[in-house]
């Protein structure tokens, strides 16, 4: 993002107040700028995650934004451990100066983002009043729930990122006039029919990843916890599931075929839970195999996704 577009970027309206910051609507409705409290210890891993995606290319279905911040030297004040990536600073100060000058902010952190059309909670609320025919609303619910698991796959097998946050307020509907959304995920093209709609994940605030943060080789219990809950992306895919079948239970229809989505099935679930189990333990005692175990845990996951939820596409 260059100085001509933060130049336009005027404050319009607050959104929204977390407790990570505010959120503002631009006036050309175009973008959101997010200014963060100086108190972001627990949000290392999102600037690590949000930069880490900013270097590759994304599919339609995961939202890109801009981090502008102070040089890496200058974190220490707000950073007790300055974990950071070597190219967190690569934003420039000009960039730096120009939001705080607008937004009147002295905050040092800023995430600019662009909007999207409705979130999927909106979206599925107004489906339901559309003067069309059924079967095409179950074809639009059930396009988006299958973009949703596709990219939520492709997170974790191509960078090993979980969302941990995933909720209908998380996601957002985009129109497009494209047929079809083709994902490439380790030489296996995924074709999804789409009926005017793209879903697309934002909001990476809890995020996690076992290959950019490295917890102590003694980790406090709270944080084997943590690990458990925070490092599988089965409870992404599982969030996701129920958020669709709610969706199909407020339309009335009962059968269809998200329905028949289980996880963890009592056929398929020992290989894939010792993997995971013994992965964890490598990543706990930061072993040197530990690289090793997760392509070993993606390979059992990718086994599991083909046989209990592709196949039913």
């Amino acid at each position: 993002m260059n100085d001509n577009i933060i130049n336009q970027l005027k404050p319009s309206k607050k959104l929204g107040q977390g407790s990570e910051g505010v959120v503002i609507l631009t006036h050309d409705n175009k973008y959101c700028v997010k200014i963060y409290s100086s108190n972001y210890l627990k949000s290392i891993m999102f600037f690590n995650i949000v930069l880490y995606l900013q270097d590759c290319k994304l599919p339609k279905t995961i939202y890109r934004s801009y981090l502008f911040t102070e040089k890496k030297n200058s974190l220490n004040r707000y950073l007790d451990d300055n974990n950071l990536p070597n190219h967190f600073s690569y934003k420039n100060n000009n960039n730096l100066r120009l939001l705080s000058d607008k937004y009147k902010m002295t905050k040092k952190l800023f995430e600019v983002m662009k909007t999207y059309d409705i979130s999927l909670k909106d979206f599925i609320e107004k489906l339901k009043l559309k003067n069309i025919d059924t079967q095409l609303k179950i074809n639009i619910l059930y396009s988006l729930f299958q973009q949703g698991l596709i990219t939520i796959y492709w997170l974790y097998i191509k960078k090993s990122i979980i969302h941990h946050d995933i909720s209908n307020d998380n996601f957002f509907v985009k129109k497009t006039k494209k047929n079809n959304l083709k994902i490439n995920i380790n030489d296996t093209i995924y074709n999804i029919k789409l009926y005017g709609y793209y879903l697309v994940i934002s909001d990476f605030g809890y995020a996690n990843s076992i290959e950019l943060i490295k917890f102590d080789k003694n980790p406090e219990k709270k944080i084997l916890t943590v690990l458990s809950q925070e490092l599988n992306p089965l409870s992404d895919i599982k969030d996701l599931i129920s958020i669709f079948k709610k969706a199909f239970l407020n339309y009335n229809i009962n059968n269809i075929k998200i329905n028949n989505y289980t996880l963890l099935s009592t056929n398929g679930d020992y290989d894939l839970r010792n993997s995971y189990k013994t992965m964890i333990k490598y990543y706990i005692s930061n072993n040197k195999d530990l690289e090793n175990h997760i392509i070993l845990f993606k390979d059992s996951l990718t086994s599991y996704m083909n046989q209990y939820i592709f196949s039913k596409f």
